[in-house]
């Protein structure tokens, strides 16, 4: 089986989702800036770990999914929350 690469829509997802950031922490403040590498962080982690359970090589499909669904949280959201919810959407969509 080949290895799926990030699609040239994809690069355009996460930069359209990365420019809608500058707006949201002036709104809602820092705290989404702080949540954007740990979604990133964690949506590759559970990327990984479902693709090294399944047997196969980890596809990066969800690059625009990791950037923008912080975007969707309240801001009030505690930070563990907001991670725990985007690698349970992960996993539901990987499995």
């Amino acid at each position: 089986m080949t290895r799926r690469l990030p699609t040239r829509n994809d690069a355009i997802l996460a930069a359209c989702g990365l420019a809608l950031y500058v707006p949201a922490i002036g709104r809602y403040g820092l705290k989404l800036l702080a949540l954007l590498p740990l979604s990133i962080l964690v949506g590759y982690a559970v990327e990984r770990g479902a693709a090294a359970l399944q047997g196969k090589r980890p596809d990066v499909y969800g690059i625009p999914v990791w950037i923008l669904l912080p975007l969707a949280f309240p801001p009030a959201l505690p930070l563990w929350m907001s991670l725990l919810s985007l690698a349970f959407a992960l996993v539901i969509t990987a499995v």
